[in-house]
């Protein structure tokens, strides 16, 4: 059986050339990953420059402006001034994206918040390594993003520091559910007895002491079942290494 190109792996080889040289395979990289996502996507114009991706991707109702920039130095306030022009000449719904496998400074999320009419979602290293291993987590991700920001007006990011080669599973995927019981002990199994059993099934109860506490909230649930969230930062806890 066919088995296709392992996307995170050739990530981190991308990392390893000459910026002058992973530009067009990077691009190759994104376009791939969106559509393993299920994404529909089709080319933007190429008025903002040769190095920078410009990529309309939409699924169900929901379409995104997506903008790539793979610097030496995280991304500053500045670079954002592109995929603004871009989103001010679509429809108000278009959401934008913007991808860095160098991360951001923390100027890029206060000026985010500040113009917090049109939506700019970001996507960080250790984020696109993760979705890149699972693309189906893609719009799991996206679309949580999203919601954090259109709930809260606060930018959901991961931390510039990423391992390329850290072969964990995706934060974000579909496949890292678990069980735990009231006192917040991982579960291999279920067991129940005869009739109607309860249960919870969560995405934000990540860490035990909290399914403790909705344990003893509930204490008519038998189990609990946990998707861990995934290790991100909000625009008021950046990593400092954006700063520099």
């Amino acid at each position: 059986m066919h088995r296709p190109p392992d996307l995170r792996a050739r990530f981190a080889e991308l990392a390893l050339l000459d910026p002058k040289k992973r530009w067009e395979p990077f691009e190759r990289l994104l376009a791939t990953l969106f559509k393993r996502g299920y994404f529909k996507t089709e080319r933007a114009s190429r008025a903002a420059g040769r190095r920078q991706l410009d990529l309309v991707a939409s699924r169900s109702s929901v379409v995104y402006m997506v903008e790539a920039k793979w610097k030496k130095r995280p991304l500053a306030a500045g670079d954002l001034d592109g995929l603004y022009a871009r989103l001010d000449g679509a429809p108000p719904p278009t959401v934008g994206v913007l991808i860095s496998p160098s991360g951001f400074q923390r100027g890029v999320l206060s000026e985010i918040v500040r113009r917090k009419q049109r939506p700019v979602l970001l996507i960080g290293p250790g984020e696109l390594a993760a979705v890149l291993e699972d693309p189906r987590s893609l719009a799991r991700m996206l679309q949580r993003k999203l919601d954090h920001f259109m709930v809260t007006g606060d930018v959901l990011v991961g931390s510039n520091d990423a391992d390329l080669n850290d072969a964990s599973l995706s934060a974000w995927g579909l496949r890292q559910r678990y069980a735990i019981d009231r006192n917040g002990a991982q579960l291999g199994w279920i067991r129940s007895g005869s009739g109607f059993a309860q249960f919870v099934f969560t995405q934000e109860l990540t860490m035990s002491t909290g399914c403790r506490t909705a344990a003893m909230a509930f204490p008519s649930i038998c189990s609990l079942i946990c998707t861990p969230k995934p290790t991100s930062l909000s625009s008021s806890t950046i990593s400092s290494k954006a700063a520099g």
